[in-house]
């Protein structure tokens, strides 16, 4: 899982760098803070949403990711909740019905029950509160660049 949160995450960001003036503006302020949020979201691709969070509207969590790569994240933590925390929670299923009673197991297979819960909601969350429809002037505008390079 480590792996796939890292190659997205790379190219999430190398993207927004590339094609998002305002996120590459607001990047070369906050080059600490965004490979710090990068580096932490190799457990937890959800946690680039920090990056646009705008906490007590602070300059450090207000950069500007555009709809695509919020899609992105979205995409990418739902598919890391199926190849990541469904096996996980069959298996240690599997292992608590076929063992003795042992804390350990039975405290993460509890643990990974609340992680798929709360997974769930949140991703249904995100893709029904969220306004993903609007596109920003800037993404047309770089959409049409790319158009006619091309």
């Amino acid at each position: 899982m480590i792996i796939f949160n890292f190659m997205l995450t790379v190219t999430i960001l190398r993207r927004e760098i590339n094609n998002n003036e305002q996120f590459r503006t607001w990047f070369q302020e906050h080059k600490v803070f965004c490979i710090f949020i990068a580096f932490c979201s190799l457990g937890n691709l959800n946690i680039l949403h920090v990056l646009n969070c705008k906490f007590n509207y602070m300059d450090i969590f207000d950069a500007k990711l555009s709809s695509t790569a919020e899609k992105k994240i979205i995409h990418a933590s739902v598919i890391s909740l199926i190849i990541g925390d469904i096996p996980r929670f069959y298996l240690l299923t599997y292992i608590n019905l076929n063992s003795e009673f042992s804390a350990i197991p039975m405290t993460s297979l509890f643990l990974t029950l609340l992680v798929l819960f709360f997974g769930f909601f949140y991703r249904l969350y995100e893709s029904m509160i969220r306004n993903y429809e609007n596109p920003t002037i800037q993404e047309l505008v770089i959409s049409k660049k790319q158009f006619s390079e091309a």
